[in-house]
């Protein structure tokens, strides 16, 4: 390997560590999501769209709640190219609202809340 391929290689391995992501295109698809955070009747809601391709393995769908991050919901699914999905869950009071995460397996994500919905 010539010093010029190292350093490229190099370049490229400190970006994706420093991103906190392993390249997609190695692994899958990167997530493309629409998510619609709202209150129905006092619950939190949340409608998911796929608006990427097929997912190729399964992703983690979380509900935790904003302050301590506590899960109050989970499930693994994949999910296929348009599909939608609506997830509710009731928010304990005191809670200071509710967020979404999703993680999939085929690749690692930095966390950030997907959606965020304060229902209290």
């Amino acid at each position: 390997m010539s010093a010029r391929s190292f350093l490229l290689v190099l370049l490229i391995a400190v970006g994706c560590a420093a991103l906190g992501a392993v390249p997609a295109a190695a692994q899958g698809p990167e997530i493309k999501l629409s998510v619609i955070a709202k209150c129905e009747g006092g619950d939190a809601q949340f409608e998911i769209v796929n608006m990427g391709e097929t997912w190729p393995r399964m992703a983690t769908i979380s509900i935790l709640r904003t302050d301590d991050r506590a899960v109050v919901s989970q499930r693994k699914m994949r999910m296929a190219a348009g599909q939608r999905m609506v997830f509710r869950a009731r928010e304990a009071p005191g809670a200071g609202g509710l967020g979404l995460w999703i993680e999939p397996e085929w690749y690692s994500r930095a966390f950030d809340f997907d959606a965020v919905v304060n229902c209290g």
